[in-house]
């Protein structure tokens, strides 16, 4: 196996590629901040492919509680777009030195 197929992390064309999106589609939902409805809820995939990890890697974020706040809106699982931006820069680090949040 190779290290990429080891890897919890798609590339833009890969995200995209699961949507079934062209990648610049991706990029301005990323830039825009909002899903390409227009809403500012994400589905797991979009999610997903908005901090580029895989879709499972989320799945297993969110069950074991240390993924971006959720909510569930008619037993579908969705993410607040400014949720999954505010966990993503919670993350951020100067060193490797720095304790995790």
């Amino acid at each position: 196996m190779s290290e990429h197929d080891q890897s919890h992390f798609l590339t833009t064309a890969e995200a995209a590629a699961f949507l079934n999106l062209h990648p610049r589609i991706l990029e301005s939902i990323r830039s825009a901040h909002v899903d390409r409805d227009g809403s500012p809820y994400l589905t797991g995939a979009e999610a997903a492919a908005y901090l580029r990890l895989k879709p499972r890697t989320l799945d297993n974020m969110r069950g074991n509680g240390i993924g971006p706040i959720y909510s569930k809106h008619g037993g579908r699982i969705c993410y607040s777009f400014v949720d999954v931006v505010a966990w993503s820069k919670a993350r951020r680090r100067r060193s490797t030195a720095e304790k995790a949040p």
